[in-house]
């Protein structure tokens, strides 16, 4: 295994977690670009190199993205988030990366992040093209609704500040139909992001007819990670690889 860090900027990296030999029959392997969680406070690292671990098995490599939290401008860690997509494509070739599987996956706070460049790959002010676009995403209990009913307050304000209005960043009402499937999972007992977000989420998806594939959980609270203490919650994981295989195939022994 190789592993690199890729200065972005003065406050974020790009770790990569990759095979240097080739794969049994020389082809490219997918990818996938793990966003941790902190609120845009910090960069959680319970979020990051295991969950990249677990992907590694699946034969995919690695990516670790380290962004910029506050204080930063709202689209800081968008744009980061969108250079570290077009890094691993530009060197789709050097990392043996199929550049047309690549996922994202995101959690709390950095499952906002996935899922703002899954549902914003194409604005302007980013001027990538489509080469940041994810082919797919995984967002793990996941901020995504400004609506102050359900929001997760600090992450709005960590991430836009004082605002009269927190909408523009709300991935509800930024889903289209050119948002990539999504695997979505949460537990109805997080107080901390309510279940509520990921399921208008769905519901935005459903309205866009993108695919995705939803599991909640009735027990535990938020940021578990891989959720050792809950062996019901714990399933994600493979859930997620089992949905992530439908979508680029087994690389598992190639």
């Amino acid at each position: 295994m190789l592993f690199e860090k890729i200065k972005i900027n003065d406050t974020s990296t790009l770790n990569s977690l990759i095979f240097e030999e080739k794969n049994t029959f020389n082809n490219p392997r997918p990818a996938i670009l793990i966003c941790p969680g902190g609120g845009y406070n910090h960069v959680s690292p319970r979020e990051g190199d295991t969950i990249a671990l677990h992907f590694m098995n699946l034969g995919y490599q690695a990516f670790v993205l380290n962004y910029t939290v506050m204080p930063t401008d709202k689209y800081g860690a968008l744009r980061e988030a969108s250079e570290a997509m077009c890094i691993i494509r530009d060197n789709a070739e050097k990392w043996s990366v199929d550049p047309d599987k690549i996922a994202i996956c995101g959690f709390s706070a950095g499952g906002h992040l996935a899922g703002s460049l899954g549902t914003m790959w194409d604005r302007d002010f980013l001027g990538a093209g489509a080469k940041n676009k994810p082919n797919a995403m995984i967002l793990c209990y996941p901020v995504i609704s400004s609506d102050e009913t359900i929001w997760h307050s600090g992450s709005f304000k960590n991430l836009m500040g004082e605002a009269s209005d927190y909408s523009e960043m709300s991935l509800d009402l930024n889903v289209s139909s050119a948002t990539p499937p999504t695997f979505l999972w949460h537990t109805i007992e997080d107080t901390s992001v309510p279940v509520e977000n990921t399921l208008r989420f769905a519901n935005a998806l459903q309205k866009n007819k993108i695919p995705f594939e939803m599991h909640i959980y009735p027990q535990g609270p938020h940021g578990l990670s891989l959720a050792p203490e809950y062996p019901h919650v714990a399933t994600w994981i493979e859930l997620a690889k089992e949905w992530i295989m439908i979508q680029f195939g087994d690389y598992r022994f190639r």
